[in-house]
Order: structure tokens, then sequence, then C-alpha cells
């Protein structure tokens, strides 16, 4: 960092002081030099999911009939950095868990409420 200082033609006491790429000059608004030209860094592209093959697949499916393990192995594929197939596809399974259970909590309360309906209306 270079500072340099300049008297101004016209007024007294006026400093220049060059900091980087700016000229600031005592008592007027900053001026921004030129900056050197540069070419503009095209941005990175994702790099394309690798494709699963057949025997892959296969060993995705025979994890999931196993218990336990097929309710492990989706989260792990989905938010495990996974940048293949299986981590769309565990999200999609996911997400129809998530409306499963939602439904189930809904039947299972619907089917409650009306039981215990039925138990104090038979009281009365």
């Amino acid at each position: 960092m270079e500072i340099v200082s300049k008297k101004a033609p016209k007024e007294k006491d006026v400093k220049t002081f060059k900091l980087n790429y700016m000229e600031i000059i005592e008592g007027q608004e900053p001026k921004v030099a030129e900056q050197p030209r540069t070419r503009p860094i095209a941005p990175q592209m994702n790099q394309p999911k690798e494709k699963l093959t057949v025997g892959q697949w296969v060993l995705t499916l025979f994890l999931m009939c196993i218990p336990l393990v097929n309710i492990i192995m989706p989260f792990i594929w989905a938010f495990g950095g996974n940048k293949d197939e299986r981590e769309n596809w565990a999200k999609a399974t996911l997400i129809w868990w998530l409306i499963g259970i939602i439904i189930f909590v809904c039947i299972v309360s619907c089917v409650g409420f009306a039981a215990l309906g039925a138990l104090f209306a038979g009281n009365n």
C-alpha cells in the first residue's frame, strides 16, 4: 500500500492519498481509480451425478428389505452428501413416509375418538 501526499494546484494544504485503487483528496469526494481489467471467471458447473449400475440398484433394493437398515439407509442416502441418483430417490421416499405417517395419525385419531365417543355414549 502506497501513501502519496501532494498539493493540489488550486487549494492550499490539500493532500492526495492513494490506497490500493482509491484516491482520497481531503475536502472532496473520494474518486475510485480505474482498476485493471480482468476476464470474468466462468462459474463452475455442478458435476453431473453419476449413474447407478444395475448391481448398485439391486444392492439398494436388497438393503431396503432388511429390517431397521431400511429405516436408516434412506436418511444416510438423502442427507449424507451422496451425489448420485439414490439421493433424490431417498428424499422422495422420506416424503412419502411422512405423508403416510400423517395419514396414519389422522386415521388412528379419528378411530380413537369414535371409539371413545361410543364408549361414553353407551354408559348414558
